[in-house]
């Protein structure tokens, strides 16, 4: 197909691992995808998919040709109610830009050419009893940033006159998130301490605060080690009634029966006997201590210098039901040691198509190879596309429909539609799911079709 090997911009994607002689020189160490907070698939950056996204998140793609792309993802929460308890409804705020970007010494220099934005948006993860609400979307044109740079061991700072932030390159990001203490499966989720008498809250739009008493605390423990903690607290003396709400998430890291809480935000407001003596500060949190416990029903007790906190399961909410290995060598069965002992299983890596692919695609006597790695839940399939060591792009789709959309980030934001199968293979124990062939129609941002071929995936 002549057309196809016209159009298709196959040179173009190896040129996305290799440097344009017109593209302005940039340090090598500077040309990668940074992430700073929580790690998502390339999708969760994207104005279809951040509402996927549970919390605060930074991502900056710098290109080999001189372009780059910000998204900032920002989570909150509102006050709700489930019932009587007071819930955190959490809220999702959505900030794209891409411009140029260039080097000067120890200067990074942003130039923003246009910018997308939608706020206050539900994420699709929220508590049961939340409003939900799709956002505000509009354009801005953001402005240009002048940063101070300096890059160590794959993590990137950028430096202005109000602030530092740090970034980890998705793959020393990968590498610290694999070596980092996970939390104790039985005390991941949501717990709630307390109760609220009524519905209770401060409506942010207006500072009008309605009726109702009592305290309550919710706390979110993430399996990724991070946190989220929201509470009220109503205290009555004589004719004054006071009232403090604090918002604040971060990361938990567990040592033994420890949990230590570090926040990297957090937000207080309340007032004094009346609403008109109200007060509001950012940041002021500090870090934390506190020793858990876990009884047999489900209490769960945080201890610290200001004494014992007791949770229950939120409502609607539930823990997760894996069993850590320390409870299974624990359960009170001894192996056997006879000389009959039963064979070792060979348990499955993935079951489904979650995981690492290699990726080919043809067309018309061309080839280029591409590797995918590939998350699956209640949603579909989402994750992201390299060659080599360079991510050139995303994907989502649907296993059981076999379609999957891959998108490029090249100027003209190729997207490849493929259909196809998912074949299962009994003789493979550890992935059962192990190859995929489908063909594919390209297109590019113009919706000009670029023509067909085949993308094929296998496991590693």
């Amino acid at each position: 197909m002549h057309h196809l090997k016209r159009t298709l911009p196959f040179l173009l994607l190896g040129q996305l691992a290799s440097c344009s002689l017109a593209a302005p020189a940039l340090p090598e160490a500077l040309v990668a995808e940074w992430i700073s907070g929580a790690t998502y698939p390339a999708d969760h950056y994207t104005l279809e998919g951040f509402r996927s996204a549970s919390g605060s998140s930074e991502r900056l793609l710098i290109r080999k040709d001189g372009s780059y792309e910000l998204v900032r993802l920002t989570s909150g929460a509102i006050p709700g109610y489930f019932g009587s308890r007071m819930i955190a409804c959490e809220t999702m705020d959505f900030m794209w830009e891409k411009g140029t970007v260039s080097v000067k010494g120890n200067q990074l220099i942003l130039t923003p050419s246009t910018g997308k934005k939608r706020n206050g948006a539900t994420p699709h993860n929220h508590n049961n009893g939340c409003t939900v609400f799709a956002g505000t979307e509009g354009t801005f044109q953001p402005t240009p940033k002048t940063l101070n740079y300096s890059i160590k061991n794959g993590t990137l700072q950028l430096a202005s006159r109000e602030a530092t932030s740090t970034y980890q390159s998705r793959k020393a990001e990968a590498k610290t998130a694999s070596s980092t203490a996970k939390i104790e499966t039985s005390i991941l989720g949501e717990w709630t301490s307390g109760s609220v008498s009524m519905l209770e809250y401060q409506n942010l739009a207006t500072g009008q605060w309605t009726s109702g008493g009592g305290t309550s605390t919710l706390l979110k423990l993430n399996a990724n080690g991070t946190y989220a903690k929201t509470g009220l607290l109503v205290i009555t003396t004589y004719s004054c009634t006071s009232k403090v709400f604090v918002q604040e998430e971060g990361t938990v890291v567990q040592k033994g029966n420890q949990l230590n809480f570090t926040p990297s935000k957090s937000k207080s407001m309340g007032y004094t006997c009346s609403p008109s003596n109200s007060f509001e500060e950012n940041g002021k949190v500090k870090p934390s201590s506190a020793t858990f416990s876990l009884d047999n029903s489900g209490v769960l007790s945080l201890t610290s210098g200001d004494g014992t906190t007791r949770y229950n399961r939120a409502p609607g909410t539930s823990g997760s039901t894996s069993t850590s290995p320390s409870n299974t060598a624990n359960s009170g069965t001894s192996p056997s040691t006879g000389s009959s002992s039963a064979p070792a299983v060979v348990r499955a890596i993935r079951t489904d198509g979650s995981g690492n692919w290699n990726g080919i695609l043809r067309a018309d006597g061309e080839t280029l190879k591409i590797s995918i790695t590939l998350d699956e839940d209640h949603r579909g399939l989402y994750g992201t596309i390299f060659m080599g060591e360079d991510y050139v792009g995303y994907v989502q789709g649907n296993r059981a429909e076999g379609t999957l959309k891959l998108v490029l980030n090249d100027d003209n934001e190729t997207t490849f539609l493929v259909t196809g199968t998912f074949e299962e293979n009994p003789e493979n124990p550890r992935y059962p799911i192990d190859h995929y062939m489908g063909g594919f129609q390209a297109t590019n941002l113009q919706e000009e079709n670029l023509g067909s071929g085949t993308l094929e995936l296998t496991r590693p």
